[in-house]
């Protein structure tokens, strides 16, 4: 269903507007029209006069008022004020930029439903002198009630905000109105909707935030542009601290017009969001980076790369939290890599991140692909093979090696060792290490890898994280899913390692 077919449908299942809350008990067509007319009049009205908007400011709280609400700014210390939005209470800058979004809708609305801004206006008068302690009573249920990011579960909040009073219910004043016969709501509603299109995507918005200067984006869209951009998208003006808009409340005022006047479009937008981050999280997100992490080892990443920095973001709203990080090599990458589980994320306020993960499982990439200018692939878990076959596999070896030996008394003997002797061959080189003048095994022991594991197969992976081995050499071990074929080569790393100049005469790093 398209969106023109969506506004002028009648069907409850396609369009549930929050008709509950102000259907007239008078069905005519007058009366109709004066219930929705109201209804997009009630959404842009300024909890502070009570008034339709006029030069609409968006606070930082996602709360707005008219410009004319503000404090004077001659008693205002700093040209900072208090919030005048109930619960709210936090300190705001006078120095404040149009609304833009707002102001479209407000001025297209004064001109198609002139005719009722009087009533508008007579319900403030009339609550205002009735009762002091109603001067918010407009919109006192929607402004008040803390409207979250992400409020998708209960569609009846917005429906429950509107009030439910005389005027709205067709009572005495509405009902001597006189109201244009050729009043067409549905054109007036698709007035409206042309600048509810996120000027990014290009598209109703979903989670409106409004920044410093005016203007409105999906924020998903303007995070992403600030990935790459650090100014506004429309004018250029700086935007600082990127770290804010992660966490940025959401224009109040526009989310629930949108989910008031246009719940259909707006669910169909949500679900297509959630579902094209449902399918990208199908395919396994790639780090490809020149160093290597191991099962059951800590990495700590500094993502500062755009393309990083929205993957790492789609991972911490994904459940699972993880991604795959590979070896670079040359135009590509390894097919072998760790899979990474997100402990703990902090987002600079430049948009860096400090990402703490730690390995989890091998896998292999069988099919490759990019998503958002990052790799993504399908890839299928590797794990060891079971103990039982570890110790068949030890026992041939043996065997053989010892049937070698006896038969071929002249010749240099195989010398075959147990999964026990490459474990303590690998404890003896690190204790050597660590007794010894290498001030950088202490750094990573203290620091990042902690104490030695006692399970074999934990062993291997952090004896090759702490030992000084090109990445490229301990890329191996990934491909072997024998914890002793992994000591084994490790046990040849270090024989390797004795030989060498440093080594033989005590390492001594500055």
């Amino acid at each position: 269903m398209n969106i023109m077919s969506l506004l002028n449908t009648d069907n409850e299942e396609d369009v549930q507007m929050t008709t509950e809350s102000y259907t007239l008990e008078n069905e005519d067509h007058d009366n109709n029209n004066i219930s929705d007319a109201l209804v997009v009049l009630q959404y842009l009205t300024c909890p502070e006069c009570q008034n339709v908007f006029k030069d609409p400011i968006t606070f930082q709280c996602g709360n707005s008022i008219c410009r004319g609400c503000l404090p004077n700014p001659t008693y205002q210390l700093n040209r900072k004020f208090k919030c005048p939005i109930f619960g709210c209470g936090r300190s705001h800058s006078l120095d404040c930029k149009t609304d833009v979004i707002l102001q479209k809708l407000t001025d297209t609305s004064r001109k198609e439903l002139a005719a009722f801004l009087p009533l508008i206006t007579r319900q403030y008068n009339n609550n205002h002198h009735n009762n002091d302690e109603n001067d918010f009573r407009l919109l006192n249920e929607y402004h008040y009630q803390n409207i979250s990011d992400s409020d998708d579960d209960d569609d009846d909040n917005i429906s429950n905000s509107i009030i439910n009073n005389n005027i709205f219910r067709g009572g005495t004043e509405s009902n001597n109105l006189q109201v244009d016969n050729n009043l067409d709501i549905i054109r007036i509603k698709e007035l409206l909707m042309t600048e509810l299109d996120c000027q990014i995507c290009y598209s109703l918005f979903i989670d409106p935030i409004t920044t410093p200067c005016g203007h409105s984006f999906c924020k998903p869209c303007i995070t992403r542009s600030l990935d790459h951009n650090s100014a506004c998208p429309i004018c250029r003006q700086p935007l600082h601290n990127y770290n804010a808009y992660l966490h940025h409340p959401i224009n109040k005022t526009i989310y629930s017009f949108i989910r008031a006047l246009y719940p259909s479009l707006y669910s169909e937008r949500r679900y297509l969001l959630d579902s094209e981050l449902f399918n990208t999280m199908q395919d396994t997100p790639i780090f490809v980076t020149n160093a290597l992490v191991f099962p059951k080892m800590p990495c700590f990443l500094h993502v500062f790369e755009p393309k990083y920095r929205l993957m790492i973001r789609r991972c911490m709203q994904s459940r699972q939290r993880q991604f795959g990080m590979v070896l670079a090599c040359s135009n590509t990458y390894q097919d072998f890599g760790t899979m990474l589980e997100i402990r703990s994320a902090e987002f600079l306020a430049d948009g860096r991140s400090l990402v703490e993960t730690i390995g989890t499982y091998k896998f292999k990439v069988i099919e490759k692909g990019s998503k958002d200018g990052y790799d993504v692939g399908r890839v299928e878990r590797v794990d060891d093979i079971s103990p039982e076959e570890e110790e068949r596999i030890e026992r041939e070896e043996l065997r053989r090696a010892e049937i070698y030996n006896t038969s071929n008394p002249l010749n240099n003997p195989i010398r075959e060792y147990t999964t026990s002797e490459l474990i303590g061959i690998s404890r003896d080189f690190i204790e050597t290490l660590r007794n010894g003048n290498s001030p950088w095994l202490l750094q990573r022991l203290n620091s990042v890898y902690g104490d030695m594991p006692d399970d074999p197969s934990d062993f291997s992976y952090w004896v090759a994280s702490v030992i000084p081995i090109a990445e490229g050499e301990k890329y191996k071990l990934l491909e072997l899913r024998s914890v002793r074929e992994r000591l084994k080569l490790i046990v040849e790393w270090i024989s390797s390692l004795r030989d060498q100049w440093w080594f033989a005469r005590g390492c001594s790093i500055s």
